[in-house]
């Protein structure tokens, strides 16, 4: 009985597998958040020095997708950078008096 509950509990751990490699192969850079592009990008360099380490070529989409992934996560914290710049610009616009306001026109 507890040998079928292993088999059955493994079964279900390589389903999660494979839902972690399908994500891999088809994430969605708009529906994720940058944490979890970040959870992805560690997914997929894990699953690259994988085949690394066991001699075989890793596919041509798990090469790109680390590529994309990583040119999405820079995009996304330049996008938050830029934000919070832009927040700190106009904070500090608003807490000029009026003669400094003048002095810049």
């Amino acid at each position: 009985m507890a040998f079928e509950t292993r088999r059955i509990a493994a079964k279900k751990k390589g389903v999660v597998k494979m839902t972690n490699l399908s994500e891999l192969k088809n994430y969605n850079v708009d529906a994720l958040q940058l944490e979890e592009l970040i959870h992805l990008d560690a997914t997929a360099i894990a699953t690259l020095h994988s085949y690394e380490a066991h001699g075989v070529d890793a596919p041509e989409w798990l090469q790109n997708t680390v590529r994309r992934l990583r040119a999405d996560i820079k995009q996304r914290n330049r996008d938050v950078l830029e934000k919070k710049l832009s927040e700190a610009r106009s904070r500090q616009a608003q807490l000029k008096t009026t003669e400094e306001k003048r002095q810049e026109a």
